[in-house]
C-alpha cells in the first residue's frame, strides 16, 4: 500500500587500524512493496574514522665479547661476554634491565620509536677489561657505559638497532721514582740516584705469560733490582713489583752561569708486555706504557674502563733561593797553646757552603792565612801558612788580627761576607 516505510540498513565496516580521513557513503537504490515499485531513495551517510594511530614499535639489541687482540672484530677464538647487565630506557621513559645470554647477546623488544638509551653496567663486566669496540658511541656516566640511539621508522614495521661492544684484558703498569741525596749535601749531583718502583697488574680475567718489563732510560744506565725485569706468568688480578736504580747524569742537571745547580729533572717511561694464550695454539701480545703512580689519586682498580693515562714518570728537584743557617764566627780569640780550648778559629756552617774563602791579615794588612777549604783539620791555629813576607809554619805573635770570610750559600744564595777582629793570645 501507498505510504511511507522506514527501514534500517546495516553496513558492515572492517576495522583496518589505518588512520585515514572520514569517508562519505552514498546510498541509493530501489524500494519495493508487494512487488510495487516506489520512489528511488537517495541520500548519504558519513562514516567517521575511529581507528587509533598504530604505535610504531622497534627492538634494540646488542652483543658483547672479549676482543683479545683489540682489532674491533670478534674473531673465532674470542669469547662472548655472558651475564653482563644492560639497562635500557625507551623514549617514553620506561626502564628495562636485561642480561647478556650465553651468546653474549641482549635485546629489548617492542619499544616505541624515538631516542632510546642503553647502558652497560661496568660493575658486571669482568675485572679489568676496557672498551675496544664501540667506545666512540658510549660515554661513561655513573659507572655505566651509555649511548643514545634513535629507534625510528616511518612505517609500522619492526626495526632494530644493534650495538656491538668489545672488551679486552688489560695489563697495567705503574712507575714511581724517588730521588736519593746519596752524599747528603743538599744539592742534586752525579753522586745521587733515583730509585724506581714498577707495579705490574693483570686486571684482565685471563692469565698472562712471559711478562717483560723495559724502560726508555735503560741505555742511560738504569739497573734493575734482584727480581730482574721478567716474570714467567701473572694470574688474573695478580701483580708483580720490580725495582731499579738510576745514577744521575750531568745532562739531568741544570746549572747557572757559575756552574751552580739550579734543578734536577729526569723524565722516563717504562713498557710492559705479556703473552695471552687464546687456546688452539693461538697467542696474542698484550702491552701497555707505564702510568705515573703519583698522578693517580684513586685505587687503580677503580680506573675507568676507558681510561688511558700513559703518563711519563718525572722526578725533579729544585734548589731553593733561601739561604741556610748563616755562617757565624764562634770565637774571636784563640790561645793556640794546645790545651784543647780555643786552639782554633771556629766558623760554624762554613763546610756547608758551596764555595768560600777565609783570609786572615795582621795589623799591617799582610795576609798570614788563606784557604778555600776551611774545616777543623784545615783551620787557623795562629800559625802562618807562608803567604808573602811571613814564613810558613811560623808562630804568629800575640796581637790583633783581621779576618775576612766570603761564601756562597749551598742553597743558591748570593755571595755573602763576614769580617771582624781576631785576637791571638798564648
Amino acid at each position: 500500500p501507498a505510504g511511507e516505510t522506514e527501514a534500517t540498513v546495516t553496513i558492515p565496516v572492517l576495522e583496518d587500524e589505518e588512520v585515514e580521513e572520514d569517508e562519505l557513503l552514498i546510498v541509493n537504490g530501489l524500494v519495493t512493496s508487494d512487488n510495487t515499485a516506489n520512489i528511488d531513495p537517495a541520500g548519504s551517510v558519513t562514516i567517521e574514522d575511529n581507528d587509533e594511530a598504530p604505535v610504531a614499535l622497534g627492538n634494540i639489541s646488542g652483543h658483547l665479547f672479549l676482543d683479545y687482540n683489540m682489532n674491533d672484530v670478534q674473531d673465532p677464538n674470542e669469547a662472548d661476554l655472558v651475564g653482563v647487565t644492560v639497562n635500557v630506557i625507551d623514549s617514553d621513559g620506561n626502564s628495562f634491565t636485561v642480561v647478556t645470554d650465553e651468546n653474549g647477546d641482549w635485546i629489548v623488544e617492542n619499544i616505541p620509536f624515538g631516542n632510546t638509551t642503553s647502558s652497560i653496567d661496568i660493575s658486571t663486566l669482568p675485572l679489568g677489561v676496557f672498551h675496544t669496540q664501540g667506545e666512540e658511541e658510549r660515554e661513561e656516566l655513573a659507572n655505566m657505559l651509555t649511548s643514545t640511539v634513535d629507534v625510528q621508522d616511518f612505517t609500522p614495521r619492526v626495526d632494530g638497532f644493534v650495538s656491538i661492544d668489545g672488551f679486552a684484558p688489560r695489563l697495567i703498569l705503574f712507575k714511581s721514582g724517588e730521588y736519593v741525596d746519596a752524599n747528603n749535601n743538599g744539592i742534586p749531583d752525579v753522586d745521587d740516584v733515583i730509585n724506581y718502583s714498577y707495579r705490574v697488574v693483570n686486571q684482565g680475567s685471563t692469565p698472562l705469560n712471559t711478562i717483560v718489563l723495559t724502560d726508555n732510560i735503560i741505555d742511560r744506565g738504569v739497573v734493575f733490582g734482584n727480581n730482574g725485569n721478567t716474570a714467567s706468568s701473572l694470574s688474573p688480578g695478580g701483580e708483580i713489583i720490580f725495582t731499579s736504580t738510576y745514577q744521575i747524569r750531568p745532562e739531568d742537571i741544570t746549572t747557572d752561569n757559575f756552574n751552580r745547580t739550579i734543578s734536577l729533572n729526569v723524565e722516563s717511561q717504562a713498557f710492559v708486555e705479556g703473552i695471552l694464550d687464546l687456546g688452539n695454539g693461538g697467542t696474542r701480545l698484550v702491552d701497555n706504557l707505564s702510568d705515573d703512580l703519583s698522578e693517580i689519586d684513586v685505587d687503580f682498580r677503580l680506573f675507568s674502563n676507558n681510561a688511558e693515562i700513559d703518563n711519563p714518570t718525572i722526578v725533579s728537584q729544585t734548589v731553593n733561593d733561601a739561604s741556610p743557617a748563616g755562617v757565624t764566627v764562634d770565637n774571636n780569640g784563640i790561645t793556640a797553646n794546645g790545651d784543647g780550648t780555643n786552639d782554633i778559629f771556629r766558623i760554624s756552617n762554613i763546610e756547608n757552603t758551596f764555595e768560600h774563602t777565609v783570609t786572615i791579615y795582621n795589623r799591617w794588612g799582610v795576609e798570614v792565612f788563606s784557604t778555600t777549604n776551611y774545616n777543623d783539620t784545615n783551620a787557623f791555629r795562629g800559625v802562618s801558612d807562608g803567604r808573602l813576607t811571613v814564613a810558613a809554619d811560623e808562630l804568629l805573635p800575640v796581637g790583633t788580627y783581621f779576618y775576612v770570610i766570603t761564601y756562597v750559600s749551598t742553597e743558591r744564595g748570593g755571595e755573602k761576607c763576614l769580617s771582624g777582629y781576631l785576637y791571638i793570645n798564648r
